[in-house]
């Protein structure tokens, strides 16, 4: 008769609490690894995202310096310009770390207008070699 109730105690309720046990920590086990994990990828997409934004801006005034043309500092379109090539180049670079946080085209252009110097007059000139007048925001030299 003994042996009938150490059977059915093991049945009815050392096994289940076994196997409850046993599926806590497994899940625990797996929720850390994830964490763990997520934030290795995380830490991995931010670091070549900013690293392809810091590039991105180079090449866009890169770019700059290999078409020549007049240097307006103040002209909105000149930004935009250095922008679009800035965003091309970061769009090629990182697609998956771009996929990952979500970014638009408005989202890497605040994230890259940081990363694209502000020149003074002598910086553009030293930068590109021009030597003619640089016009502000409404036309005049």
């Amino acid at each position: 008769m003994s042996t009938t109730i150490v059977s059915i105690l093991t049945e009815q309720v050392l096994v289940p609490l076994m196997i409850t046990l046993i599926g806590a920590v497994v899940t625990w086990a797996a929720q850390r690894f994830h964490a763990w994990t997520g934030i290795q990828i995380e830490a991995k997409h931010r670091e070549a995202l900013q690293s392809a934004l810091e590039n991105g801006a180079i090449y866009a005034l890169d770019l700059l310096i290999e078409r020549g043309g007049q240097i307006d500092l103040r002209d909105p379109a000149l930004m935009r310009q250095l922008l679009e090539d800035a965003i091309g180049y970061v769009r090629d670079s990182v697609p998956d770390a771009i996929g990952f946080f979500g970014l638009d085209d408005f989202g890497l252009t605040k994230l890259l207008r940081p990363k694209i110097p502000v020149l003074t007059e002598e910086e553009a000139r030293a930068l590109t070699g021009y030597d003619g007048p640089i016009e502000n925001r409404t036309g005049t030299r």
